[in-house]
């Protein structure tokens, strides 16, 4: 704790020391130039060559410099003509020489399955067709229009989810080689290869022609829950999907016939379904 009275003494007992140090504290802080009126402080005209040399380049400190560095970099990289003017590097050289990029047409999907098809029949060529594949420029009519172009057994089947009778239908014993189309819109649907008596009385078979030629909904109508099997184009109602098919895939897809339509193998090439030629055996 500070005490005035103890610092009074002192200053009677030892009465030269305080100003002493007083003064020497004084002499050692820096003193603020006296201006003078009409006359220039000395300090300021000292001080002028220190600026001037500030506002050279040897005066900037060497952050400001390095700062300005980075920034011209950065400007010059962002520049597309530069990155493109730099010689590609040896391995890039080498890579290019040693594999150069194949060119695929815009129809290199369709191509490859054709030619996946043909491999496997062991023909060669483009197989052509005289008329384009129906379902690819396929347009859903209206309900009017398919109440005219269809029978009432098939508006029934494919847009009622309805059932025809058993063994009383078109394909449940087809035995010829082809394919079956839906019978809206024409795509394809199933293979002859894949259908096999199930005793059901109604044509059966353990796959679609492809994957992702039908679709799969709940049914949960007559008191039970079915697979529906719809097409995937014309959304037409086909059949159901049971888990108690023969191998390899242990389905059954039981279809009505109403909502198909067969196409003997000779008919194929000629009503654009010679893709699927090489698929049968």
């Amino acid at each position: 704790m500070y005490d005035a009275h103890a610092t009074a003494r002192s200053a009677r007992r030892y009465p030269g020391v305080l100003p002493r140090l007083f003064s020497r504290v004084a002499a050692r802080l820096p003193r603020a130039p006296r201006h003078r009126p009409g006359r220039e402080p000395a300090d300021a005209a000292a001080s002028r060559p220190a600026l001037r040399r500030i506002r050279m380049r040897e005066g900037l400190p060497d952050l400001l410099w390095l700062l300005l560095a980075v920034l011209l970099f950065a400007l010059l990289a962002g520049q597309p003509g530069v990155a493109a003017q730099q010689p590609p590097s040896a391995s890039g050289m080498a890579a290019s020489d040693a594999a150069p990029l194949p060119t695929r047409p815009p129809n290199v999907t369709h191509d490859v399955t054709r030619d996946a098809v043909q491999d496997a029949s062991g023909a060669k060529g483009d197989i052509p067709m005289t008329t384009p594949a129906p379902w690819q420029r396929f347009s859903k009519p209206t309900d009017k229009e398919l109440r005219t172009r269809l029978t009432p057994l098939q508006y029934e089947v494919t847009q009622k989810e309805g059932t025809e009778r058993a063994f009383h239908n078109e394909y449940w014993d087809e035995k010829r080689q082809g394919i079956y189309v839906d019978v809206v819109s024409g795509e394809p649907l199933f293979l002859s290869s894949d259908k096999y008596d199930s005793g059901t009385g109604w044509p059966s078979f353990t796959r679609p022609v492809a994957s992702d030629a039908v679709t799969e909904h709940v049914d949960r109508t007559l008191w039970m829950v079915r697979t529906e099997v719809r097409s995937r184009i014309a959304g037409s109602h086909l059949g159901h999907v049971f888990p108690d098919g023969p191998a390899p895939t242990g389905l059954r897809y039981c279809m009505n016939s109403a909502a198909l339509r067969f196409v003997p193998r000779e008919a194929m090439q000629a009503e654009g379904y010679g893709d699927f030629l090489g698929m049968l055996p």
